[in-house]
């Protein structure tokens, strides 16, 4: 039980800064306009998730109203719930099942993505085994990188934490975001 108590404290700290965006900068380098999918450039990244909650977070290169279809895989559009227009987007989820996979798409300005994300809600049991992942120094982007990442999947994780140098040598917002969204 100490563990979990420790990986969901972990996940607590970590995960808001990890998906706390770049500084609040409302473009990508100076360039409002540039083209990424759907016109996001920062996430969606899941924060503070609990067995029946889970925090999003993205931002877009412009400022548009936002929302979040998610439901689960036999209904994945069951649900909506709207972020207020800008360029740093928030949502809770809530009313959620613990243990359960989820599926979501961002709607932008309007525009539902055609690309679908998963995530499964904490369990409710706190003497559930929790498989973590504690990595850091993985900013080159190269093959045994990779690899790593691929036997880390290959584990099924239920958190990832990662604890920093993760984009070099050009720590930007794009190269960030090029590497791990």
């Amino acid at each position: 039980a100490w563990m979990r108590r420790l990986a969901v404290g972990l996940a607590l700290l970590a995960l808001p800064l990890l998906v706390g965006g770049c500084g609040g900068s409302s473009n990508v380098n100076g360039n409002p306009t540039a083209d990424f999918e759907d016109g996001v450039w920062m996430g969606p990244a899941l924060g503070v998730m609990t067995p029946t909650s889970v925090m999003m977070r993205w931002d877009t290169t412009l400022p548009v109203a936002c929302s979040v279809q998610y439901g689960l895989a036999s209904s994945p559009t069951a649900f909506e719930v709207a972020s207020p227009s800008g360029v740093e987007h928030e949502v809770t989820l809530t009313g959620l099942l613990p243990a359960t996979e989820y599926v979501y798409r961002l709607v932008i300005d309007g525009t539902a993505s055609d690309r679908q994300h998963r995530f499964k809600t904490a369990p409710d049991d706190p003497n559930a085994p929790v498989r973590i992942a504690i990595l850091g120094d993985v900013g080159c982007g190269c093959e045994v990188e990779i690899q790593a990442a691929e036997v880390i999947n290959s584990f099924n994780p239920d958190l990832v934490l990662l604890t920093g140098d993760l984009a070099y040598p050009e720590a930007s917002a794009a190269n960030l975001r090029l590497r791990f969204m």
